[in-house]
């Protein structure tokens, strides 16, 4: 098989949250016309430490997993088909460490879909902060299904996006609009304010007597709202068929999104945080969403194509089966 442009790529390994991984991605694939390729890694770190007690399996069983490979790449293209039968859909099976041929094949890829509880060769990366990671260094957007993944964005289930006030690029937030236009839901763009009372604790309280509390967080709420109304007049100007809402909600980022999108198709969310202090102390906004939702959560990085812009194919299989 060679390269496809705009395809999407799904992580499966056979079990049941990878399946539902699965199935979305080709929901997905066959709503925006773009190919699927079910993909699996043989992880080479089962065999280099050869054989003998507690030792890998050894190089020469590379070929031996080859077919059982191909026999689980051969099943999920069949119930890709099943989910979207109009949908192009081929299988690929590489040998590699999953982490790594995840990211490489990312380079390939309109986006990538992987689920949160899978089992065998993902098993390393679908533990929450792994995948979170994965989305972190992808060369594509990536959609973490959570859950049983029968939900996607639409008329009745809006996207749901977060907004980014360190005065980070629109690329998240055109994502989400793209998404929503080319899905036919609304857009509910959410902004969180009040950092002050997540740092309070850290805060000596003679130092809280000195701080002008209230202040600072009249300061903080104009802030945010306006960088609020200015995403929602990026989007009205540039995506115009989209239905879009402002929420400004006086809660910790995470906190803020997940309340929004309980009736969500998609959430998104950006890869980076606001600084290495909320990182250390708090953790990323990303790994918060994804630990916590019910619901499919894209995570985007600064430098990648929003939905229906083709991206190109040059990173090849080592196998492939159609």
């Amino acid at each position: 098989m060679n390269g496809q442009v705009g395809r999407i790529v799904v992580g499966y390994d056979g079990s049941a949250q990878a399946t539902y991984a699965l199935e979305w991605a080709a929901l997905e694939a066959a709503r925006n016309g773009r190919p699927l390729t079910v993909f699996y890694v043989i992880d080479y770190g089962r065999f280099v430490s050869g054989g003998g007690p507690g030792g890998g399996a050894g190089l020469g069983d590379l070929d031996i997993a080859a077919e059982p490979a191909k026999v689980l790449v051969d099943e999920g293209v069949a119930r890709a088909r099943r989910a979207a039968p109009g949908v192009q859909v081929t299988g690929q099976a590489q040998v590699g460490r999953p982490f790594a041929a995840l990211v490489e094949v990312s380079r390939s890829a309109e986006l990538m879909v992987v689920g949160t509880r899978a089992h065998g060769g993902l098993r390393n990366l679908v533990d929450v902060s792994v995948s979170a990671s994965l989305a972190a260094h992808a060369h594509c957007p990536v959609v973490i299904v959570c859950g049983d993944g029968n939900v996607l964005p639409g008329p009745s289930h809006p996207v749901v996006v977060g907004l980014d006030r360190s005065g980070a690029p629109h690329t998240t937030l055109d994502y989400a609009a793209a998404t929503a236009r080319n899905a036919s839901a609304p857009l509910i763009v959410v902004c969180a304010w009040n950092d002050f009372a997540q740092y309070a604790r850290w805060v000596s309280v003679d130092t809280r007597v000195v701080i002008d509390r209230d202040h600072l967080l009249t300061a903080e709420r104009k802030a945010a709202r306006e960088i609020l109304d200015a995403a929602v007049t990026h989007v009205r100007t540039g995506y115009p068929e989209v239905s879009v809402s402002a929420s400004l909600i006086e809660a910790a980022p995470a906190a803020a999104l997940l309340d929004a999108a309980a009736d969500a198709g998609l959430i998104v969310v950006g890869t980076h945080g606001r600084g290495a202090l909320k990182s250390s102390l708090f953790g990323s906004v990303s790994h918060a969403v994804v630990h916590a939702s019910t619901r499919p959560v894209a995570v985007v990085g600064g430098t990648v194509s929003v939905p229906g812009r083709q991206t190109q194919d040059h990173v090849p299989p080592v196998a492939a089966y159609v």
